[in-house]
């Protein structure tokens, strides 16, 4: 489940594009959670609530973001 976006990794210091964990247990811990980048989706399951003002944090997140 992606409950994040636009995470660094402490461990490499990269930034993926997702943060995910597992479902239906959630965020555990930082040692549970998975970071990748959107190429990597091969299939989308479920799209959960998406509202309005999630859609202009993540246009302004595309505009702001290299």
């Amino acid at each position: 489940m992606i409950y994040g976006i636009k995470q660094k990794n402490k461990e490499d210091n990269q930034e993926y594009d997702y943060v995910a964990c597992g479902y239906p247990e959630g965020n555990i811990s930082a040692e549970y959670n998975y970071v990748f980048n959107h190429e990597s989706i091969e299939k989308i399951e479920f799209i959960g609530f998406i509202d309005s003002e999630f859609q202009s944090f993540r246009a302004a997140l595309n505009e702001n973001v290299s």
